[in-house]
């Protein structure tokens, strides 16, 4: 492939004798690209005869500097210097290595506290005890006590587990954005749209309980609206950027990892809503549908970390250049 092509073309139109016309030859020489004023005709007899006005021509010629290229601007210059001198690397991962490390540990920093928050509100949980079976996460964030939907709620701890979806929400947020800034395309703005859905659903699963007050005042549909959104959204996100990701031979792993947790997630859904009140335990079925969220996290977290380390990824062979 030719980086640059700055050649300038002549011609020289010969006929033998003064009558004879040179028309079509010139027209052939402009159907090759070269301008009239670059056209030497000359008009001489034998093959041996002195050609003045050729050779005239092709000494100025000698005598003129090749033209210099344009002033490129500096990132084309970078380029083409190392696509040149064979070091322009490879797309292994498309990430930046400023965003790597911190949206690794802003996954992981989510799901640690989230996870925290849910095991220390479960053990502050009076009697009956908390079942992880039975009981639903959100019932770790009832702010009142009683029965609700059959399941038994007390949890004194409850602004724990609230502050704990709102933090996962938030950090969550902020790792899928940092994410998309590696990504280019329709992929960038899905991962952060989906992000930020996700984001809201957490706070609004933090902010409206789920409880027999929260129906009784109105609050209860913003508070399954949020619990949709962040379920759905984070195993949708996880889903699809695995799709994304298996397309790569360097991220296939992930991508697989993320298609198996996110189609699992969402599966768990449905079975949650199609079996509701059936006498299943609709706590662990809902776990099964977060934790993939979870799960996600801390995959594409060590993920992102182990990637940092293959920086430096193999060179490319050099494109010639010709003209």
């Amino acid at each position: 492939m030719a980086l640059f092509e700055y050649v300038t073309r002549y011609g020289c139109s010969r006929v033998s004798t003064r009558e004879q016309n040179t028309d079509s030859r010139d027209d052939a020489l402009w159907a090759a690209g070269i301008e009239p004023e670059n056209i030497v005709i000359e008009k001489v007899c034998g093959k041996l005869a002195s050609r003045d006005k050729l050779d005239e021509r092709l000494e100025k010629l000698r005598h003129v500097p090749p033209p210099r290229p344009p002033c490129l601007p500096l990132p084309t210059r970078l380029s083409l210097h190392m696509r040149l001198t064979n070091q322009l690397p490879r797309r292994k991962w498309k990430f930046m290595n400023p965003l790597r490390p911190l949206a690794a540990a802003t996954f992981l920093l989510g799901s640690a506290i989230y996870l925290a928050a849910e095991a220390i509100t479960a053990l502050a949980w009076k009697s009956p005890g908390y079942s992880y079976a039975t009981n639903w996460i959100s019932d770790l964030g009832s702010a009142t006590a009683g029965v609700f939907q059959g399941r038994e709620l007390n949890s004194p701890l409850h602004v724990v587990m609230n502050s704990g979806f709102v933090v996962q929400g938030l950090l969550f947020g902020i790792a899928t954005v940092l994410l998309s800034r590696t990504m280019s395309g329709r992929s960038r703005t899905f991962t952060a749209v989906t992000g930020v859905v996700t984001m809201i659903g957490y706070i609004l699963v933090g902010t409206f309980h789920g409880s027999l007050q929260a129906q009784q005042n109105g609050t209860l549909p913003l508070h399954f609206t949020g619990a949709t959104l962040a379920i759905v959204g984070g195993n949708v996100l996880a889903l699809v950027l695995g799709i994304h990701w298996r397309k790569t031979p360097e991220t296939w792993l992930i991508g697989l990892v993320s298609i198996v947790v996110g189609a699992f997630g969402l599966a768990s859904v449905v079975i949650l809503f199609l079996t509701f009140g059936a006498g299943l335990p609709s706590g662990a079925i809902e776990r099964c549908s977060v934790y993939t969220i979870v799960i996600w996290q801390l995959a594409v977290a060590t993920t992102l970390l182990r990637s940092r380390g293959n920086s430096r990824a193999p060179h490319v062979t050099a494109t010639s250049a010709s003209t």
